[in-house]
Protein backbone atom coordinates (compact mmCIF):
# COMPACT_ATOMS: atom_id res chain seq x y z
CA UNK A 1 0.00 0.00 0.00
CA UNK A 2 1.44 3.36 -1.01
CA UNK A 3 1.63 6.29 1.40
CA UNK A 4 -1.10 8.20 -0.46
CA UNK A 5 -3.44 5.21 -0.66
CA UNK A 6 -2.91 4.34 2.98
CA UNK A 7 -3.53 7.92 4.06
CA UNK A 8 -6.69 8.10 1.95
CA UNK A 9 -7.84 4.91 3.64
CA UNK A 10 -7.34 6.39 7.12
CA UNK A 11 -10.75 7.94 6.89
CA UNK A 12 -12.10 11.40 7.75
CA UNK A 13 -14.18 15.31 8.36
CA UNK A 14 -13.85 19.01 7.71
CA UNK A 15 -12.70 21.41 10.41
CA UNK A 16 -12.23 25.12 10.85
CA UNK A 17 -8.80 26.40 11.84
CA UNK A 18 -6.46 29.43 11.92
CA UNK A 19 -4.90 32.12 9.70
CA UNK A 20 -2.68 31.14 6.80
CA UNK A 21 1.05 31.69 6.42
CA UNK A 22 3.69 30.31 4.08
CA UNK A 23 6.18 27.56 4.78
CA UNK A 24 9.32 27.26 2.69
CA UNK A 25 10.72 23.92 1.51
CA UNK A 26 14.18 22.54 0.88
CA UNK A 27 15.39 20.57 -2.09
CA UNK A 28 16.74 17.43 -0.40
CA UNK A 29 14.01 14.95 0.52
CA UNK A 30 13.79 13.01 3.78
CA UNK A 31 12.66 9.42 3.35
CA UNK A 32 10.88 7.26 5.88
CA UNK A 33 8.92 4.12 6.55
CA UNK A 34 6.11 3.56 9.01
CA UNK A 35 5.51 -0.16 9.51
CA UNK A 36 2.57 -1.52 11.47
CA UNK A 37 3.54 -4.27 13.90
CA UNK A 38 0.02 -5.68 14.04
CA UNK A 39 -1.48 -5.18 10.57
CA UNK A 40 -0.31 -5.51 6.92
CA UNK A 41 0.06 -1.74 6.46
CA UNK A 42 3.14 0.31 5.57
CA UNK A 43 3.65 3.99 4.72
CA UNK A 44 6.69 5.17 2.74
CA UNK A 45 6.62 8.99 2.96
CA UNK A 46 9.06 11.46 1.45
CA UNK A 47 9.37 14.85 3.11
CA UNK A 48 10.28 17.77 0.86
CA UNK A 49 10.13 20.34 3.65
CA UNK A 50 12.61 19.86 6.49
CA UNK A 51 13.68 22.39 9.11
CA UNK A 52 15.27 22.28 12.53
CA UNK A 53 15.94 24.47 15.50
CA UNK A 54 17.91 23.85 18.68
CA UNK A 55 18.34 25.03 22.26
CA UNK A 56 21.84 23.75 22.93
CA UNK A 57 24.39 21.12 21.83
CA UNK A 58 22.29 18.26 23.22
CA UNK A 59 18.79 19.13 22.02
CA UNK A 60 17.19 19.71 18.64
CA UNK A 61 13.67 19.90 17.20
CA UNK A 62 13.33 18.58 13.64
CA UNK A 63 10.15 19.20 11.63
CA UNK A 64 9.31 17.42 8.37
CA UNK A 65 6.25 17.49 6.13
CA UNK A 66 5.16 16.35 2.69
CA UNK A 67 2.43 19.01 2.58
CA UNK A 68 2.88 21.84 0.11
CA UNK A 69 2.71 25.49 1.13
CA UNK A 70 -0.72 25.62 -0.53
CA UNK A 71 -2.02 22.66 1.46
CA UNK A 72 -0.63 24.03 4.71
CA UNK A 73 -2.37 27.34 4.02
CA UNK A 74 -5.70 25.58 3.40
CA UNK A 75 -5.62 24.14 6.90
CA UNK A 76 -5.78 27.60 8.40
CA UNK A 77 -8.16 29.41 6.10
CA UNK A 78 -11.69 30.06 7.42
CA UNK A 79 -13.85 27.43 5.75
CA UNK A 80 -10.74 25.91 4.17
CA UNK A 81 -11.01 22.86 1.92
CA UNK A 82 -9.95 20.24 4.47
CA UNK A 83 -11.15 17.39 2.28
CA UNK A 84 -8.45 18.21 -0.27
CA UNK A 85 -5.55 18.00 2.19
CA UNK A 86 -3.76 14.69 2.65
CA UNK A 87 -0.28 14.35 4.07
CA UNK A 88 1.92 14.07 7.10
CA UNK A 89 3.83 16.20 9.59
CA UNK A 90 6.61 14.77 11.77
CA UNK A 91 8.23 16.30 14.84
CA UNK A 92 11.38 14.69 16.21
CA UNK A 93 12.77 16.09 19.45
CA UNK A 94 16.26 14.94 20.35
CA UNK A 95 16.54 15.42 24.12
CA UNK A 96 20.05 14.04 24.51
CA UNK A 97 22.91 13.74 22.03
CA UNK A 98 24.33 10.20 22.16
CA UNK A 99 27.99 10.08 23.18
CA UNK A 100 30.05 6.87 23.08
CA UNK A 101 30.97 5.79 26.58
CA UNK A 102 28.60 8.27 28.23
CA UNK A 103 25.15 7.45 26.82
CA UNK A 104 23.75 4.22 25.33
CA UNK A 105 24.50 3.90 21.58
CA UNK A 106 22.01 1.29 20.47
CA UNK A 107 18.67 1.09 18.69
CA UNK A 108 16.86 0.00 21.87
CA UNK A 109 17.87 3.17 23.72
CA UNK A 110 15.75 6.35 23.59
CA UNK A 111 17.23 9.72 22.77
CA UNK A 112 14.26 11.37 21.02
CA UNK A 113 10.50 11.68 21.10
CA UNK A 114 8.39 11.33 17.97
CA UNK A 115 5.07 12.90 16.98
CA UNK A 116 3.66 11.71 13.65
CA UNK A 117 0.55 13.51 12.36
CA UNK A 118 -1.57 12.10 9.52
CA UNK A 119 -4.13 14.27 7.70
CA UNK A 120 -6.66 12.65 5.40
CA UNK A 121 -9.99 14.00 4.10
CA UNK A 122 -10.32 16.37 7.01
CA UNK A 123 -9.52 13.85 9.74
CA UNK A 124 -6.50 13.89 12.03
CA UNK A 125 -4.59 11.01 13.57
CA UNK A 126 -1.63 11.64 15.88
CA UNK A 127 0.89 8.95 16.76
CA UNK A 128 3.35 9.52 19.59
CA UNK A 129 6.37 7.54 20.66
CA UNK A 130 10.12 7.50 21.18
CA UNK A 131 13.27 5.98 19.77
CA UNK A 132 16.98 6.32 19.23
CA UNK A 133 18.02 9.28 17.08
CA UNK A 134 21.55 9.02 15.74
CA UNK A 135 22.74 12.49 14.71
CA UNK A 136 25.27 13.02 11.95
CA UNK A 137 26.80 15.87 13.96
CA UNK A 138 25.99 18.18 16.84
CA UNK A 139 23.08 20.65 16.69
CA UNK A 140 24.09 24.22 15.94
CA UNK A 141 25.39 23.95 12.40
CA UNK A 142 23.53 25.20 9.32
CA UNK A 143 22.37 21.65 8.56
CA UNK A 144 21.45 18.86 10.97
CA UNK A 145 21.29 15.32 9.59
CA UNK A 146 20.53 12.01 11.22
CA UNK A 147 18.01 9.24 11.48
CA UNK A 148 15.86 7.04 13.66
CA UNK A 149 15.34 3.31 13.23
CA UNK A 150 12.41 1.39 14.62
CA UNK A 151 11.07 4.18 16.84
CA UNK A 152 7.90 2.86 18.45
CA UNK A 153 4.62 4.78 18.05
CA UNK A 154 0.92 4.36 18.74
CA UNK A 155 -2.20 6.44 18.16
CA UNK A 156 -2.73 8.88 21.05
CA UNK A 157 -5.09 11.51 19.62
CA UNK A 158 -7.61 11.47 16.77
CA UNK A 159 -10.75 13.07 15.40
CA UNK A 160 -13.96 11.05 15.56
CA UNK A 161 -13.87 9.37 12.16
CA UNK A 162 -10.16 8.72 11.85
CA UNK A 163 -9.56 5.02 11.15
CA UNK A 164 -6.41 3.65 12.74
CA UNK A 165 -5.09 1.19 10.16
CA UNK A 166 -1.58 1.21 11.61
CA UNK A 167 -2.05 0.42 15.28
CA UNK A 168 1.26 0.09 17.16
CA UNK A 169 3.93 0.85 14.59
CA UNK A 170 7.60 1.59 14.03
CA UNK A 171 9.15 4.59 12.31
CA UNK A 172 12.41 4.49 10.39
CA UNK A 173 13.49 7.82 8.95
CA UNK A 174 16.49 9.70 7.62
CA UNK A 175 16.57 13.48 7.37
CA UNK A 176 18.80 16.38 6.42
CA UNK A 177 17.23 19.54 7.77
CA UNK A 178 18.46 23.09 7.43
CA UNK A 179 18.45 25.36 10.45
CA UNK A 180 15.44 27.61 9.96
CA UNK A 181 13.87 28.88 13.16
CA UNK A 182 10.99 30.60 11.33
CA UNK A 183 9.93 27.55 9.30
CA UNK A 184 10.31 25.29 12.34
CA UNK A 185 8.13 27.65 14.39
CA UNK A 186 5.48 27.78 11.65
CA UNK A 187 5.24 23.99 11.42
CA UNK A 188 5.22 23.69 15.21
CA UNK A 189 2.29 26.12 15.41
CA UNK A 190 0.34 24.04 12.91
CA UNK A 191 1.14 20.78 14.65
CA UNK A 192 0.03 22.16 18.00
CA UNK A 193 -3.21 23.51 16.53
CA UNK A 194 -3.99 20.18 14.87
CA UNK A 195 -3.40 18.38 18.16
CA UNK A 196 -6.01 20.60 19.82
CA UNK A 197 -8.61 19.42 17.30
CA UNK A 198 -7.87 15.76 18.01
CA UNK A 199 -9.14 14.14 21.20
CA UNK A 200 -7.14 11.69 23.35
CA UNK A 201 -7.96 8.10 22.45
CA UNK A 202 -8.02 4.87 24.39
CA UNK A 203 -6.24 1.86 22.94
CA UNK A 204 -7.75 1.07 19.55
CA UNK A 205 -7.56 -2.13 17.53
CA UNK A 206 -6.27 -1.42 13.98
CA UNK A 207 -9.08 -1.48 11.41
CA UNK A 208 -8.35 -3.98 8.64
Amino acid sequence: MTARNAIAALALLPLTLLPACTIGGFGSSGKGEVLSVSAPVKLTPEFDTQAYTHDDANTADVYLTDLSDEDLAKLFEPGGAWGEVEGQIVHLRMFVRPKPGRTPIEATAASATVRYIILARGEIGIYDGAGFLQPGWSPGSDTFAGGVKGATMRLTRATDRFRDLLGPSELTLRFKAKRDDETAADIRTRAQALARFAEPVLDRTPEL
